[in-house]
């Protein structure tokens, strides 16, 4: 220890150097007192408490720090029975030095801690997410927390971390306790949310009318959250909830709509639903306009349009009276294979023109499109009875005619191919018809099928048949009106026949040549009724035994 000798003064610092009575002795030593330490505890009411004090050499305990005179020595300080929370003092002495005094509070709780407050912190956190929780701290009170599915992170006493790793129900406990006990538990319910799952659908119309108002709901959990997505230029929303969407489709470019599931973490992937809005159609094509093989219908076929479903029927147009003045005359639905029958047209009495439009679902009706016209055969005699003069109106429609094949036959039903003329011509003669006999003539386009139509077997454009009757030299007979005559013609399907001054076979075929009615007339003045035939163009034939006579009878 090394030690120095100073002089100092006690009173006058005027004789400090002069008399020695006034000098002393100071001793400077590296010997030092800590403070001891000693942990403050809480106890119950009437409960004694051992204090312990460590980090020094001679303990002396004071029951307040300006005692002069310690109560007890030593480390270990066991108090009396006690009833209200006491602070002691306690200090460390060495040989030579005592050092500051270190309070120690003996705390006394009455009672158990009430329940914990609420606990504070997310009740619905996203899973793979730490969380922090905490509750209001009190003195003197000890928190101990409990996990339900979560891992600790770290805990504060009154506050603690959690991570939660996987999406469902959780929960998180904390007690508050002290020396008389423990409180009950306070409890959070926890609900870890995950990532939300396609488990749900859209239902409602998958084809709207342009302009039209369609409702399309969320087939699934309603608890959950959705949220619908859509272009802004489609059209209008008229309502839009978590599960409903009522909106209006204009724009078929921008028409589909498509939903998510969400919650706080995430959202899944879009549920997509199509939707078609329904436009005007386009305007169809005409295939073709010709005589049905009967030669007394005309049938149109117009050309299919396979991508615009929603179709509903054919709309057939036919050139009335005026030029250019179409008169809607029927329709047939798509289903029937984009063909329609004009029932009412005569096509061995005029040629006829036709335009055709699309009606879909909507009842929305395309344009018009373009005319196609048909062939009209007409047939006078030549310079002998085996040469017939033919000569027919072109064909008309988007395509050029390549080629007229001329037919011929001695009944309607059996026409062979006789002869083929450049589409430019619209005549022909025929100088080697059979003599004596009825003749008929048909033109006809081939290889004119209708793309993409399945029922399209034949890929003709016919004209109507056109024929007649050679007896004894005189040509059709339609001189005799006044041996037969017959009325109403044309007619609805009911006509009479009256016959003056004759006897003999009487027979009526359709242009098929099939017999529809067959009698013999025996008095010499008769009259028949004939009723119920189909709409077409029929040929009456009257064997009077010298002579025959035919008419032509046209029912509508």
């Amino acid at each position: 220890t090394r030690t120095s000798e100073l002089m100092w003064n006690q009173c006058c610092s005027n004789r400090n150097w002069t008399e020695a009575i006034n000098f002393g002795t100071i001793r400077l030593s590296s010997d030092v007192c800590s403070q001891p330490v000693v942990k403050s505890l809480s106890k119950c009411e009437n409960s004694s408490v051992t204090l312990t004090a460590t980090g020094g050499t001679t303990y002396k305990w004071y029951k307040s720090t300006n005692d002069a005179l310690p109560f007890f020595t030593g480390p270990d300080y066991t108090t009396p029975t006690l009833t209200s929370s006491t602070t002691y003092y306690v200090s460390n002495q060495k040989s030579n030095c005592e050092s500051k005094r270190t309070p120690v509070t003996v705390t006394i709780n009455k009672t158990i801690p009430n329940l914990p407050s609420g606990i504070m912190g997310d009740s619905m956190p996203c899973a793979n997410s730490s969380k922090s929780y905490k509750v209001s701290s009190e003195n003197e009170v000890l928190y101990k927390w409990r996990i339900v599915g979560g891992n600790l992170i770290s805990n504060q006493a009154e506050s603690i971390e959690v991570q939660w790793m996987d999406a469902g129900p959780g929960q998180i406990g904390v007690t508050a306790s002290n020396a008389c006990g423990k409180s009950e538990e306070r409890i959070l319910p926890v609900s870890v949310k995950g990532s939300p799952l396609n488990k749900f659908s859209i239902s409602g119309p998958t084809s709207v009318c342009a302009g039209k108002i369609a409702t399309h709901r969320i087939v699934g959990d309603s608890s959950f959250s959705y949220m619908w997505h859509y272009s802004s230029e489609s059209g209008n929303v008229i309502s839009e909830s978590n599960m409903t969407l009522i909106k209006r489709w204009d724009s078929p470019w921008s028409a589909g709509l498509s939903a998510v599931s969400y919650n706080k973490c995430r959202s899944s992937t879009p549920v997509n639903f199509g939707i078609d809005v329904i436009n005007k159609p386009s305007s169809p094509g005409i295939c073709r306009v010709s005589a049905d093989k009967s030669g007394s219908l005309v049938e149109i076929r117009v050309f299919p349009i396979y991508y615009q479903s929603n179709l509903d029927s054919l709309l057939v147009y036919r050139e009335g009276k005026k030029a250019n003045l179409y008169q809607f005359i029927g329709s047939a639905p798509i289903n029937a294979g984009y063909i329609f029958t004009d029932k009412t047209a005569l096509p061995s009495q005029q040629e006829y023109r036709y335009k055709v439009a699309f009606k879909d679902s909507c009842g929305n009706i395309s344009d018009l499109s373009q005319y196609h016209k048909t062939m009209y055969l007409s047939m006078n005699k030549g310079a002998s009875e085996n040469i017939w003069n033919l000569v027919w109106t072109p064909y008309f429609g988007v395509y050029e005619v390549p080629s007229y094949e001329i037919y011929r036959g001695v009944t309607p039903n059996n026409l062979s191919y006789l002869n083929t003329v450049s589409g430019n011509i619209n005549s022909y003669t025929d100088f080697t018809a059979p003599a004596g006999t009825s003749v008929y003539y048909q033109i006809k386009i081939k290889e004119a099928f209708c793309a993409g139509v399945q029922t399209d077997d034949d890929g003709e454009i016919r004209s109507n048949i056109m024929n007649f009757n050679v007896i004894t030299g005189t040509i059709g007979g339609e001189e005799n009106e006044s041996l037969i005559k017959v009325f109403p013609n044309p007619n609805q399907g009911e006509f009479t026949i009256e016959m003056n001054n004759g006897k003999g076979e009487l027979r009526i075929t359709n242009m098929l040549g099939q017999t529809v009615l067959e009698k013999k007339v025996d008095q010499v003045d008769s009259s028949t009724l004939v009723s119920g035939l189909a709409p077409g163009i029929y040929l009456m034939e009257v064997n009077l035994g010298t002579k025959m006579i035919s008419k032509k009878i046209i029912v509508k």
